[in-house]
């Protein structure tokens, strides 16, 4: 770790949380001022062990599948959650895809604590077995056989 800030009152605590918050306006405003189109966001877990070589290779990923795109991070490195935020560049599915692979391959998960959702679910074959989703589809239709229950959010029906 080069630098870090702990919240150790509740003033640091409050700015640390209007910080976060301000990076997400930052960008979203940055990206609608220069015609942009909006920032791609990824909410990523990686063992602590690949976190390091992620954020390093990071610049070179994004430019290699995106050229003039910029990450930011930010995140709740103790648990391993990583907030990535491009701006800028190319083609969003292949970034996409470019970051995704990369972090599954790395034995992260695709998406932390947000959830996979509509927008991600076909990535879910990256950190799940075949066997696991229909696992998940069986579970889905014990529970919710009208399949009302957030529909076509993690399977398609």
């Amino acid at each position: 770790i080069v630098d870090s800030i702990i919240a150790v009152d509740e003033r640091t605590r409050l700015w640390l949380w209007e910080w976060r918050e301000g990076h997400v306006e930052a960008a979203t405003a940055y990206c609608a001022r220069n015609q942009l189109r909006p920032a791609q966001a990824f909410d990523i877990s990686l063992p602590a062990r690949t976190l390091a070589g992620f954020v390093e290779s990071l610049p070179d990923l994004v430019a290699g599948a995106s050229p003039g795109a910029v990450p930011f991070l930010y995140g709740h490195l103790g648990d391993g959650n990583l907030h990535v935020r491009v701006i800028g560049g190319g083609d969003p599915s292949t970034l996409e895809s470019a970051i995704l692979e990369d972090v599954a391959r790395r034995g992260g998960s695709i998406s932390a604590e947000h959830g996979i959702g509509a927008s991600r679910r076909g990535a879910l074959h990256l950190n799940r077995s075949a066997v696991e989703i229909d696992l998940f589809r069986s579970i889905k239709r014990a529970f919710d056989p009208k399949w009302i229950l957030n529909p076509n959010v993690l399977l398609p029906q």
